[in-house]
């Protein structure tokens, strides 16, 4: 890979930490300036690729990188096929301010539950079961401010059998981008990707 330094216009304040750069270098070790009379650069965007524009705009075209995109699936048809639930409804109602959705792996583990389940093992209903997990990622995503992913545990009745005791289950809360770049929440099983 073949890297370039983007030119920059040298603002004030590079200026300024340059000038005090040379009187720390003079007063530690006098000595000659180099022949281009540049001792440290101040660079704002320094590095392009070889084939790119410069990076000055920060446009960034991934084609420039990686080449032409073989294929994409985005969140709206993870969404429309059913490996993405979306729940964002009672997520605004849990106090999540972006959009939210949890995988089917999520939702089959710790949503899903039928009046047969019911019956045969607690009374609850997917709703009740949904707002547990919104909740708890809600608190976790409270405490752990400024990370992208958050582990927390969540304690349900697991769905088929006959018991009737909560089980813990570790879930991931990930903010990330969505379609347009536009923050989303997907909740996740710990080994899901």
């Amino acid at each position: 890979m073949t890297l370039h330094v983007a030119p920059v216009a040298w603002s004030s304040q590079c200026i300024r930490a340059k000038q005090r750069e040379e009187r720390r270098q003079t007063q530690r070790h006098p000595m000659p300036a180099p022949a281009n009379g540049v001792r440290g650069l101040c660079i704002r965007n320094p590095v392009s690729f070889k084939g790119a524009n410069t990076m000055q705009d920060n446009t960034h075209n991934p084609d420039d990188v990686f080449g032409k995109t073989i294929s994409s699936y985005t969140r709206a048809q993870a969404i429309a096929d059913g490996v993405l639930v979306n729940v964002s409804g009672l997520a605004r109602e849990v106090g999540f301010r972006i959009p939210v959705a949890v995988t089917s792996a999520v939702w089959a583990d710790c949503v899903a539950w039928t009046d047969a389940d019911s019956e045969r093992q607690a009374a609850q209903d997917e709703s009740g079961r949904l707002w547990d997990v919104l909740w708890m990622g809600a608190l976790a995503a409270k405490r752990a401010r400024g990370v992208q992913r958050i582990a927390f545990e969540l304690h349900r009745v697991p769905r088929g059998g006959h018991g009737t005791q909560p089980r813990p289950v570790v879930l991931n809360l990930h903010i990330g981008p969505g379609d347009n770049a536009e923050p989303v929440i997907t909740i996740l099983m710990s080994d899901d990707d």
